[in-house]
């Protein structure tokens, strides 16, 4: 029972207002639907094709309760998601592997709705410049990009395969025999624009590049394991004889009090810090060649990155760096300087050389 207490308790306008804005708030169906109308994404690249025409890019995708799939301000509707594979007839899909069969149906069966219709073509278009989408009224819709068979169908359009030599090329592609017949009596049927075959042009010509990359960093690869192994091995020996080197002798060697025995003992440590020093930085070189050359690594350093790409260059600059270097150091090798600097440049190269063995076990 209302009371007077009732609406004069301080809860009252809270509930008052609540209770006016459900009144005067919109449906959920209602808010869905506003959003997904601004909810429509732009693509500028693969090619969609519309009840067997052609459209241009770019493609605007999206989807509401009231007007369903929009493509380029066409409303679509449900007839456009045509039927499951397990409705549609079987044709010959016996003959077809099981687990080829599987895939077939269950890349078939992933659009039920209309809203994931259109996110799927957003994903695929979205980035892929070989994509296809193909969508006809009362059939299934076909989405498919540069991983699922795409470049064959373009090569297909292309070169206006058909008959045998169509369905041997449509062979790559996982599809349901119902896909399939679809799909070669779309390309039978389609009308070859100036437009389209400029399209089609350009999204082959990506595909032949990615080909060539695709190519050279195998070959590239190959080279990269041919000199993996031995020069693996040789830093190995170089690392253990420089850890060992560095750990018998300090820095700056100590005086026994003969004149020709020091001058013989110094002479004697800093060449062999200086040669760990030249053959490490032999290694460094030919490593860094190798990772740069097969896309492993990118140099930082901006006159290291600049000399990567003449590998001429590289070699005389780090040669002739080097060489001096280890020149001048032996010259004055009876100074402390010298066998210090020599010390300390053979740790530097011997910590380097380990790197590049853990950086090879791990990423090449």
């Amino acid at each position: 029972m209302l009371t007077s207490q009732t609406f004069r308790s301080p809860l009252t306008p809270t509930l008052l207002i609540s209770f006016a804005a459900l009144l005067v708030a919109p449906t959920a169906d209602a808010v869905e639907v506003a959003y997904r109308r601004d909810a429509k994404t732009v693509a500028n690249s693969g090619l969609l094709f519309l009840d067997g025409q052609y459209i241009a890019p770019p493609y605007a995708v999206g989807w509401d309760l009231q007007s369903g799939l929009i493509v380029n301000g066409h409303e679509l509707g449900r007839q456009y998601l045509g039927k499951p594979a397990e409705e549609s007839s079987a044709g010959n899909s016996d003959a077809m592997p099981p687990r080829r069969r599987f895939f077939a149906r269950m890349r078939s069966n992933r659009i039920q709705t209309l809203q994931q219709l259109s996110e799927t073509i957003n994903a695929t278009l979205l980035g892929d410049a070989r994509a296809v989408v193909v969508l006809e009224k009362g059939r299934h819709p076909i989405v498919l990009d540069s991983y699922e068979g795409s470049p064959e169908l373009l090569l297909a359009i292309h070169t206006r395969t058909l008959g045998a030599s169509l369905d041997e090329m449509l062979d790559s592609i996982v599809l349901t025999d119902t896909d399939r017949s679809q799909l070669a009596q779309f390309v039978t049927d389609l009308e070859i624009t100036p437009a389209l075959e400029d399209r089609v042009r350009y999204a082959l010509d990506i595909s032949d590049q990615i080909v060539l990359m695709n190519e050279s960093n195998t070959e590239k690869a190959a080279v990269l394991d041919q000199y993996t192994y031995p020069l693996t091995i040789f830093a190995m020996i170089c690392v253990a004889c420089g850890f060992g080197h560095l750990l018998q002798h300090k820095p700056v060697l100590e005086s026994t009090g003969d004149p020709q025995t020091d001058s013989s003992r110094q002479r004697t440590i800093v060449m062999r810090s200086l040669l760990i020093f030249v053959f490490l930085s032999a290694v460094d070189l030919i490593w860094t060649m190798l990772a740069s050359h097969t896309g492993s690594m990118r140099e930082l350093n901006p006159l290291g990155n600049g000399l990567l790409s003449n590998p001429t260059h590289l070699i005389a600059f780090k040669s002739a760096v080097v060489m001096m270097s280890a020149g001048i150091l032996y010259v004055l090798h009876q100074r402390s300087v010298a066998q210090m600097a020599s010390w300390w440049g053979c740790l530097v190269l011997t910590l380097l050389t380990a790197r590049w063995l853990i950086f090879n076990s791990m990423f090449m």
